[in-house]
């Protein structure tokens, strides 16, 4: 068989124009490539059929360039054409035959740290996933620290963190051990009002750093219920220091590390998100993206992902930048029972090595090796027993069992669904010193840009508590025999009829005493 004429024109030509590189073209040559078949005229190579793998080398771009670095590919037979294309720093691998093609695997490729003695600078990439949060440079961080605060939350990127990956816990959620009239959260002079009738809820009046444990039990019920809870003027819990709310959402479960992003220096559980003077890493993201929306929900490759999130405003601008929510209970609900029942058995893959390995490609902090996980596309709650839809835009990388397209399809149908479902949304507007605590296993969530950070910084932290295992339908009716959890089920279904202790749709405050 003879080798693809595809091969040579797709090794050596490659735009780049969504690298910013003015239409020209990244030239990618080779050292050696070791393969039976192939024209010694194109590859140097041999006819040796003992011989198991290619060899490529990518180097000297007239963009910025790539760092020398080399992939290595194990080939199954003697007989193949090899089609090669890359995006960005993503390597595709496809063995054809003449009757099929199979996508073998897809290689993350990023150089590694540079040499004093390197000339060559990282490329700058487009970051496919969000606005990437990496490190600016000293002389930003000084100027930061005068303009914020709360110094101590700006981010740090501590290059000597390594973390690995979680393993199973058993995980017993505090929203079941909760008093279901919540006497210790809803204390005297306590107010609350509904975002929406049915999700988002704004409580005045409840100091965070006085909570018993008791009073965090009817917090987790009451995030559960209404899906986000927003807590006002918490000034006092914000100051309290990352130690003190590290052990706070500790209660709730083990924290997450987020593994590439900057975070409080000595407290790598905390995500720091700061947007101070980045006017040009935004317009730059516009510029390659029409709009910053991604509906995620957060770490979902963990095999135990965040149930219980919070996000605490340091600083924020007076209007924009505001975090919209879906309850993703609802959208599921929206679906036709035919539809339903089509996706109820079905698993996802749901990947970092995406994000990290454009982090590694910016030279910038890595704290985990990538990490896989199989979830259900329809999960379960394990307190109300309330099936959701449970994807991603940001990690979601396969479906099992379905093909390329059709894959792409339903995921992008469920996300659309999502998008447009304005009447299962919520919109938090953000105001200094608020704390948002919201059920990452029932909702999803996106960012919006739409503030000037030369104006108004948005500085802000997240803390995520990982939970269960996500539990697929199946699992759940599984357990359905368990007389605790039927329960759990009755009485959250009777307090969520009742309505019990929250606004009514009207939107008027209630004092709950």
């Amino acid at each position: 068989m003879s080798s693809s004429p595809l091969a040579k024109i797709l090794l050596l030509h490659y735009s780049t124009d969504n690298l910013q590189s003015d239409g020209k073209q990244i030239i990618m040559s080779y050292t050696t490539v070791e393969a039976p078949h192939f024209r010694n005229d194109l590859f140097n190579g041999t006819s040796a059929e003992d011989i198991p793998s290619i060899k490529f080398l990518i180097y000297k771009t007239p963009l910025r360039s790539l760092r020398p670095f080399y992939i290595f590919i194990s080939v199954l037979r003697h007989q193949f054409d090899i089609f090669i294309t890359l995006h960005l720093i993503t390597f595709h691998l496809f063995y054809h035959s003449s009757q099929h093609t199979y996508h073998l695997k897809t290689y993350i490729m990023a150089p590694g740290r540079l040499t004093e003695e390197d000339e060559m600078a990282v490329p700058e990439i487009a970051y496919d996933i969000n606005l990437p949060y990496n490190h600016i440079s000293d002389e930003y961080d000084q100027s930061s620290k005068r303009r914020t605060e709360f110094p101590s939350y700006l981010p740090s990127w501590e290059d000597d963190v390594w973390f690995d990956e979680v393993q199973p816990f058993e995980y017993h959620d505090p929203a079941l051990r909760a008093n279901k009239s919540k006497p210790n959260l809803f204390r005297g002079g306590v107010k609350a009002k509904n975002i929406t009738p049915k999700m988002g809820t704004i409580l005045t009046g409840v100091k965070m750093e006085e909570l018993s444990d008791a009073g965090k039990d009817e917090l987790a019920l009451l995030i559960t219920e209404r899906k986000i809870v927003v807590l006002r003027e918490q000034s006092d819990f914000l100051h309290a220091g990352p130690q003190f709310q590290q052990d706070f959402m500790s209660y709730f479960g083990p924290l997450s590390i987020q593994p590439v992003s900057g975070s409080v220096k000595g407290h790598p559980p905390f995500h720091v998100i700061h947007r101070d003077h980045n006017e040009e890493e935004i317009a730059n993201f516009f510029e390659r993206k029409l709009t910053s929306t991604l509906w995620h929900h957060d770490v979902s490759y963990e095999k135990q992902p965040p149930g219980y999130v919070m996000l605490g405003i340091l600083a924020c601008p007076d209007v924009g930048g505001d975090t919209v929510f879906a309850d993703t209970v609802e959208a599921y609900k929206r679906l036709s029972p035919t539809f339903r029942a089509m996706i109820q058995d079905l698993k996802a893959n749901h990947s970092s090595q995406k994000m990290i390995g454009y982090a590694r490609a910016a030279r910038g902090t890595v704290r985990t090796d990538p990490i896989d996980s199989l979830h259900p596309i329809v999960r379960v709650h394990p307190v109300s027993g309330e099936k959701s839809l449970y994807l991603n835009s940001e990690f979601l990388t396969d479906i099992v069992g379905l093909k390329d397209g059709e894959k792409e399809m339903l995921l992008k149908f469920l996300v659309d669904h999502v998008c447009m479902g304005h009447d299962f949304q919520a919109r938090v507007g953000w105001e200094k010193h608020s704390v948002v605590m919201f059920d990452g296993r029932s909702t999803l969530h996106t960012a919006t840009v739409d503030y000037d950070s030369r104006i108004q910084a948005r500085h802000l932290f997240r803390l995520a508590a990982m939970t269960e295992k996500p539990m697929s339908v199946a699992e759940w009716e599984a357990h359905l025999h368990d007389e605790q959890i039927l329960r759990n089920v009755r009485i959250f279904e009777f307090q969520r009829e009742l309505g019990l202790r929250h606004a009514d749709a009207s939107g008027d405050e209630d004092e709950i005493r």
